[in-house]
């Protein structure tokens, strides 16, 4: 029964892929459903009224979205409809830089006005915004220095970055309640923006932005009210010494409160979200305190995790103890958690964690010692960015992929193994690890991405195994001590770069090989390992070993696992088919080969040209 469903499951999952011809994808647009096809011939279905307003028809939606403006008329009336098809919306600069334009009326049909809408409309005194729409998108009225009020209509949720920045005329907002988010400077050089009372600058029930210059040791109590405390609503306020935070707020905002000198931070009952680098770089913060009422967080021994312990949120920067030990009830180390922590010199991370997520350990520049577990797949963007302290660290046999930033200057990094597990080293992955002497990278890694061992000056030779298929623009770029490197795959692909290869090494390769002839585009020394081996093409996703990749591999591949999973026979399948439907590497088949099979057919029905390894 179990391997009916799983191959019932496969069989639908192909006659879906095989249903949906990729040019009859759908997509969203204003609140309706269109075809991409019907996109390509918009360019054809356009047109200017007699105004001079530039239109475009998009007639499977039956609508109108206006794009520019010829005409010459100062005061302009945007028409509910045009040919009989309502006016949906102004697109991206429809009306940039207009100088001429005092007044303009938007009708109540339109629910979307774009990027940069009216920006540089300098003569505009006049608009009044419909109750149509949600979004004011960023830019939309930045540089119009003749309006000197406007309202913002209810039901507006969302006030984008620079919206009205550089309005320098604008002394009169009005802000309803539904708004829940106000991007970075969206009220910059404003006159309302200059003049509001304490600093404090509100919008409906978002706190948007401190303003000007704090007293020493600053105590700030926020509304009662407020629901969100906006992206880097207090950046850098350093006398900022103690925040009380009402119970309204479910919503602190990247940055909110970064770089202040906050000792404590008491975590209202209301809040339910607190964003990326939120508290970062709050050296003298040493607690978190949580209201035992909030049913989002909860704090032990002043580091925040989430209501049930699971997963650790943020440890305080300011926290004074060097060695942390994290709970064994934690399986997720949040992004961001440990980030600017320059206290701690080590970390215990229990194997019940299996999720440790970007930029977790990030510019904990004293941490020595950290061993990870071999719970974990996947060291992540940016994980131990800048922690120069770092001398060594064993990489489990668990982990297949190094990301990108990974490990990004560590500089006292003098020594790394890489496990046979890892398929990809990603970009920037080592960038300036300056104190590595030596790398060995193993026989499992496909690619090496751009960047990845910049600046690692102590290096001083490499060898790359047959298995790398690729090796991206600047890899090895400023390795300045690096002498020599040996490429083992004679149709390795190199970044078309000069400094993809330091120019201090000498290239080790195969005749005919493409490192023989990168070294000879950028003037290189070469020295050949001798006459080109016959290197066997993978077959990896191929299941049926017919040469071909396809749905018919996905299902070979399901039904091995379905056999395996309910203790059933394989020995129909040879070895070589077992291999070559593990199509992840990591030594078993389940239903994520298949699907990456599944995947990657669909890829290569629509052109796609990367072989199934550079894909996957």
């Amino acid at each position: 029964m179990k391997i009916k469903k799983i191959l019932a499951g496969i069989t639908a999952l192909c006659m879906l892929y095989g249903a949906i011809p990729a040019s009859n994808q759908q997509k969203i647009f204003i609140g309706k459903t269109m075809t991409a096809n019907a996109a390509d011939s918009y360019s054809e279905n356009s047109g200017t009224t007699e105004n001079g307003l530039e239109y475009l028809i998009y007639t499977d939606v039956d609508c109108i979205a206006i794009t520019g403006y010829s005409g010459s008329e100062k005061n302009v009336e945007i028409p509910a409809s045009i040919n009989g098809l309502p006016v949906e919306s102004i697109e991206t600069g429809a009306f940039s830089n207009c100088a001429k334009l005092t007044s303009i009326t938007i009708p109540d049909s339109v629910t979307y006005i774009g990027f940069d809408a009216f920006s540089g409309c300098t003569g505009l005194t006049s608009i009044t915004l419909p109750n149509s729409i949600v979004d004011i998108s960023s830019s939309t009225f930045s540089g119009c220095r003749g309006l000197t009020s406007i309202i913002i209509p209810d039901g507006v949720t969302y006030i984008g970055f620079d919206a009205f920045s550089g309005c320098t005329g604008l002394t009169s907002i009005t802000i309803p309640d539904s708004v829940t988010y106000i991007g970075d400077n969206a009220f910059y050089n404003t006159a309302w923006y200059e003049n509001q009372p304490d600093g404090l600058i509100y919008a409906g029930k978002v706190l948007y932005k401190y303003k000007g210059e704090m007293p020493e040791n600053t105590e700030i109590k926020i509304n009662d009210g407020t629901k969100v405390i906006s992206s880097s609503a207090f950046w850098c306020c350093s006398r900022l010494t103690s925040i009380i935070i009402p119970d309204s707020v479910t919503r602190i905002g990247n940055d909110a409160f970064f770089g202040t000198s906050l000792t404590s931070v008491t975590i209202p009952k209301g809040v339910t979200s607190i964003d990326d680098f939120a508290f970062s770089c709050c050296t003298d913060l040493t607690k978190f305190n949580v209201s035992e009422n909030n049913e989002n967080y909860a704090s032990v021994d002043g580091v925040l995790f989430n209501k049930e312990k699971n997963c650790l949120v943020l440890y305080p920067n300011g926290k004074s103890d060097k060695k942390y030990i994290i709970p064994d009830s934690v399986k997720t180390i949040n992004r961001c958690a440990f980030n600017n922590c320059t206290e701690l010199t080590e970390i215990t991370i229990p194997d019940s964690v299996t999720n440790i997520e970007d930029f977790a350990f990030y510019g904990c520049t004293n941490l020595k010692s950290i061993e990870i577990p071999n719970t974990i797949t996947d060291i992540k963007d940016g994980m131990f960015f800048g922690c120069s302290a770092l001398t060594s660290i064993s990489i489990p046999d668990s982990v297949t992929n190094i990301e990108e930033n990974a490990f990004w200057n560590c500089t006292g990094l003098t020594e790394i193994i890489i496990p046979n597990s890892v398929t990809n080293i990603g970009y920037n992955a080592f960038s300036g690890c300056t104190g590595l002497t030596e790398i060995i990278i193993p026989d499992s890694v496909i690619s090496i991405k751009a960047y990845a061992f910049k600046n690692c000056t102590g290096l001083t030779e490499m060898e790359m195994p047959d298995s790398v298929t690729s090796i991206e623009m600047d890899a090895f770029s400023s390795c300045t001590e690096l002498t020599s490197i040996t490429i083992k795959n004679p149709e390795c692909e190199f970044g078309d770069s000069t400094d993809t290869i330091s120019d201090t090494a000498v290239i080790y390769g195969y005749d005919d090989s493409t490192a023989q002839a990168y070294a000879e585009k950028y003037n290189r020394k070469f020295v050949s390992l001798g006459e080109k081996p016959n290197i066997p093409i993978s077959k990896t996703g191929d299941a049926d070993l017919n040469g071909t990749i396809d749905a018919i591999d996905a299902s070979i591949a399901l039904t091995i696992y379905a056999l395996k999973s309910t203790g059933g026979d394989v020995s129909s399948y040879t070895d070589e088919q077992l291999a070559a439907a593990d199509a992840d590497k990591n030594g078993t088949v389940d239903a994520i080969d298949a699907s990456h099979i599944l995947s990657y057919y669909a890829y290569i029905s629509t052109g796609g040209s990367k072989t199934f390894d550079e894909f996957i």
